[in-house]
């Protein structure tokens, strides 16, 4: 039966997947701009989906915030009709699926709002803050180590967003590590082994900005 609930993930995290991209489509339609293309790439080694929202550059601030941030509106409206569902049913297999799917898609929103990663929340936070090439910049203030704050204030957003989702990962790796052991029934009880893998966490995400300041810096 589990192996039945990760068979019926495939198809519906490729759901998931068309949803979200539908959602910067309409909204990029809704905008009066056109969506010339929308399909599968590569990155590194795994396929991403994709829209082309470039036609949205056109439009003015508040559009491309909109634009940028409709997929992942439309991931926590899927995620929570996946929760309400899970809520109404009795049959445990469904409900695993429910919870399995809502958990990913749930997920998958929140690693959208990477800023590290030039993906939706990076794009809505360059309009935030209304500068071009954000993570770059910051990037080269960071290697100078930090000097005239008052000059650099969109790039101390950035640094601060940067440490806002390390910290959110840790405490997310934390929280569904605390489930998974508590399923388990596994107890860790030193202080010490319960925080590795949250560290480690924040550092997968971490190690490539650190890496391009290090850069920077040479």
């Amino acid at each position: 039966a589990g192996l039945l609930v990760i068979i019926a993930m495939l198809p519906l995290s490729l759901l998931a997947t068309f949803l979200h991209e539908l959602g910067h489509a309409f909204a990029m339609k809704a905008f009066g701009r056109e969506v010339h293309q929308m399909g599968i790439g590569w990155c590194w080694v795994t396929p991403v989906a994709f829209t082309d929202t470039t036609d949205i550059w056109l439009s003015g601030r508040k559009e491309r915030m909109l634009v940028n941030v409709a997929g992942v509106y439309v991931d926590m409206i899927v995620a929570g009709i996946a929760t309400l569902v899970m809520l109404l049913t009795h049959d445990p297999y469904f409900y695993s699926l429910c919870w399995i799917f809502a958990f990913y898609t749930y997920f998958g929103a929140f690693r959208k709002l990477n800023p590290f990663q030039d993906t939706d929340g990076y794009y809505f936070l360059m309009d935030v803050v209304q500068k071009n090439h954000l993570k770059q910049s910051a990037i080269l203030w960071a290697a100078k180590w930090f000097p005239e704050p008052k000059n650099h204030i969109p790039e101390m957003i950035y640094c601060v967003a940067c440490l806002s989702y390390v910290f959110a990962i840790s405490l997310v790796t934390l929280l569904v590590q605390a489930c998974l052991l508590r399923i388990f029934g596994v107890q860790l009880e030193n202080l010490i082994f319960t925080l590795i893998v949250p560290i480690t966490a924040a550092l997968i995400v971490s190690v490539r900005i650190i890496l391009e300041v290090k850069n920077a810096e040479i």
